[in-house]
């Protein structure tokens, strides 16, 4: 069915070909897309799925037609395809049509290289790209893409995307199904005034469709996530299908999904007697007062000692290698780790639980979309007998033990508890105490030079993402950087004589203590001095446009403090202090205050956000509470001579 459909569309294009006018085509779509550098007049993808016999037959095939608008239209001239073990490509067809009077001249791709993907760094893969060029592609061309992608297992069905980066004239995202194969979808983001959906029969098939016009870009805005955060897509899956009078489950929901990743782990780690895990475990434990010590331990050991490389083919994707095999290599990725972790704890006597769990950049829970598009990391899992949660990701070489990585927190996690029993639970938001990121300040001011000592703290995520930056740094490289990293004041802020304290694997906030000057602080006006005791503005460039279109995400929620003990200068004295600032909302909270005691001003700063994802609708109350802080870091102390 689908070829006929491809054959006619091709049919249909080029008696359009025939007969269009590019400069006409051209000049109409570049007044309807000011400065865009390409639009798409028609996007086409089926899906198909066929009971032939009792097995599925599943495939995909797919039509674009593109228009170049501008100069730079050879930057889309290379193109590729990428496939691995469960999806492969036949009938690649591609066209460019090149502008040529008042017609256009079709010129026909005819090389696609096919290689394996590799990527740089510790991530290999099956992997497979298909590279080929659009020839002649310029200002005014156009291009047509063709191809069917037959898809191996059912399980691997991906989903369907209905906005992009570049405007859509004319879309269709097709699902056409044998009757006995039950399915099932979710509609994301999908209500949208450019979409559109019907179910139909036709010719013995069921018909899923959904209609795009004239879809506007998708924004790139500042802290926006992900965008499957808010790009309107279909993600279907196979719910069941009848196999020879036998119906066959899928994912129906998430216990069906459960069972399959059960299935890819059920004989991992079975032995209960090798002499060479037992001796890192004893080794480990060795001292060892509690559980919690010896799960600590574990944790830590996996991390030192297991570098993170991923060589993954096929189901090698989903399924952990042993942990005998781990400890003999010392690597292996994050399920691997997991497979590590569960297994030297199940010889030292102590339960925990592989785990499958997506990042922030999947918006999705497992309720919501039981099947494999809903994660995309494996960590393990300890739960005391008081029923606390232990997260434990061993690929964050800094990441303390009990802190969960920053791209976990706020989602749904699938817990293998035992065979055939499972847990959804939900990754806790760490506490903004957590990630404190402090200063103390003991500061005066001589000749307009503000000058002084101070203490700056990292916790948490912040201590994890400093032990990052400064690993393999020369001692010169991270007085650079730590200049950088603690800038206060202006840029004339020279700060020397670091001390570090408590780096990891110490669970107390990193302390860097130095001495510094900032030159042309003070301000003077006659007998006057004007200085600002805010050294840091933990919001400025915060304010977000009033137009926005996307939610924002922070990766944290840290609690940044500021304490500034400024000492009064000999022959001065305080004329004025500004109000305290209390803001207390739903978004951000602030406050600020002066105290003075003796010869001293004593100013402090509390702020954190209050969530790691906001809505387009917050983006006024964000605004005002930015405004009303950003307002009160310019404010001054004044101090007036006193001779």
């Amino acid at each position: 069915m689908r070829k006929h459909i491809c054959s006619t569309l091709a049919i249909f294009f080029m008696s359009i070909v025939a007969f269009a006018q590019p400069d006409v085509d051209l000049k109409k779509y570049q007044e309807k897309y000011p400065g865009v550098q390409m639009v798409v007049l028609e996007d086409i993808e089926e899906l198909h799925i066929e009971n032939q016999k009792g097995e599925l037959v599943i495939y995909e095939t797919y039509y674009t037609k593109r228009q170049y608008l501008t100069k730079d239209a050879g930057l889309f001239r290379e193109r590729q395809l990428s496939f691995s073990t469960f999806s492969n490509y036949t009938n690649i067809q591609a066209s460019t049509f090149v502008p040529n009077g008042t017609k256009y001249k079709k010129i026909k791709t005819k090389e696609f290289t096919e290689s394996d993907d590799l990527e740089s760094g510790v991530f290999h893969d099956d992997s497979k790209i298909i590279k080929f060029a659009y020839q002649g592609l310029q200002i005014g061309a156009q291009s047509e893409l063709s191809y069917r992608r037959n898809i191996t297992d059912p399980h691997f069905l991906g989903r369907g995307f209905l906005q992009g980066s570049f405007p859509v004239e004319h879309q269709i995202y097709r699902v056409i199904v044998d009757p006995g194969v039950e399915m099932g979808f979710t509609q994301y983001q999908i209500e949208r005034d450019f979409v559109s959906y019907q179910k139909r029969e036709e010719k013995g098939k069921i018909i899923y469709e959904w209609i795009v016009k004239e879809a506007p870009v998708i924004k790139s805005e500042k802290w926006a996530p992900n965008p499957t955060y808010y790009t309107p897509q279909v993600l279907p899956r196979v719910k069941s299908y009848n196999s020879n009078g036998e119906t066959k489950y899928v994912f129906r929901d998430v216990g069906d999904l459960f069972n399959w990743y059960e299935t890819l782990v059920d004989t991992l780690n079975s032995d209960t007697d090798n002499p060479m895990i037992q001796s890192i475990v004893d080794s480990i434990i060795d001292g060892s007062t509690s559980d919690l010590d010896r799960v600590k331990r574990v944790f830590e050991w996996t991390q030192e000692n297991i570098k993170y490389v991923a060589y993954e083919e096929g189901l090698g994707g989903f399924i952990p290698r042993s942990a005998k095999s781990v400890c003999t290599n010392r690597f292996g990725d994050c399920k691997d780790m997991s497979s590590t972790i569960t297994h030297l704890l199940k010889y030292a006597g102590i339960q925990a639980h592989l785990t499958w769990i997506g990042t922030n950049a999947i918006p999705f829970t497992y309720d919501e979309v039981p099947t494999p598009s809903v994660d995309n990391h494996m960590i393990a899992t300890y739960i005391d007998k008081d029923g606390n949660h232990y997260f434990m990701d061993a690929t964050g070489r800094y990441m303390p033990f009990g802190l969960p990585s920053s791209f976990i927190q706020g989602k749904q996690a699938l817990i293998r508890l035992e065979k055939g029993k499972y847990e959804l639970y939900t990754v806790p938001v760490v506490d903004p105490a957590t990630n404190l990121l402090s200063d103390s300040v003991f500061a005066t001011v001589k000749d307009g030079v503000f000058t002084g000592n101070a203490i700056s703290k990292f916790g948490g995520y912040y201590k994890q993402n400093l032990e990052y930056k400064l690993e393999d740094l020369t001692e010169d490289e991270k007085s650079k950087f730590l200049k950088s990293y603690l800038v206060k004041g202006n840029n004339k802020f020279l700060p020397e004589n670091f001390v570090e304290k408590y780096p990891y694997p110490d669970n107390r906030p990193m302390e860097v203590s130095y001495d510094f000057t900032i030159g042309d602080y003070a301000m003077t006006n006659d007998n006057e001095v004007y200085i600002n005791l805010s050294l840091t503005n933990y919001f400025s460039g915060d304010k977000l446009k009033k137009d926005r279109e996307t939610p924002f995400q922070f990766k944290y929620i840290a609690l940044f403090n500021s304490v500034v003990v400024f000492t009064i200068p000999d022959g001065y004295t305080l004329d004025y202090v500004p109000k305290p600032i209390d803001i207390e909302n739903d978004l951000i909270a602030f406050h600020s205050s002066y105290k003075i005691e003796g010869n001293q001003v004593i100013y402090t700063m509390t702020s954190n956000k209050k969530k790691l994802n906001y809505a387009v609708s917050d983006v006024p109350l964000w605004n005002k509470s930015v405004n009303i802080i950003n307002k009160s870091q310019k404010n001054v102390v004044i101090l007036k001579k006193t001779n």
